[in-house]
Formats: structure tokens, sequence, C-alpha cells
């Protein structure tokens, strides 16, 4: 099974599936994904934080499955 290729337009699903991210470094990161002319819809979770992680298992679990069913997301960031 081979991928789509991403175009202007695209939606992003923003998931964070590992540790958390400082609030500048997410939005940097949103920002250079805008700048490529995708659009970045973030997962419920994606700014959650449990310890280290970003969210809890079941969150960041949750987070990936709903953007895997989402039909309006091209792609998982």
């Amino acid at each position: 099974m081979k991928a789509k290729r991403l175009k202007k337009g695209d939606i992003i699903g923003g998931i964070s599936p590992g540790s958390y991210l400082d609030d500048r470094g997410f939005e940097k990161a949103v920002k250079n994904l805008e700048g490529l002319g995708l659009n970045v819809k973030l997962a419920t979770n994606a700014r959650a934080k449990e310890g280290y992680l970003a969210g809890s298992d079941a969150q960041r679990l949750d987070d990936l499955h709903s953007m895997f069913a989402d039909g309006e997301v091209a792609g998982v960031w």
C-alpha cells in the first residue's frame, strides 16, 4: 500500500505520541506545516501533559486512532 502525495490544502492531523513539546516548539512546528500550504487539525489531547509525556497512554492512543479514522485527514504528524 502506498500513501498518496500530500498537496497544498490537505489536512494534517497533529498528534503528540511521545514526549511533551513545549508551546513554543509546538507552535513553530504547526507554523512550518502551514507554511507548506497544509492545514493542521489538532487531536483532542495533542497538548495534554502527564509527567514528561504528552498525555496518558490512553490519550495518545485515542488521538492516533481518531486521526487514522478521520476521513478528511490526509496525513498524521
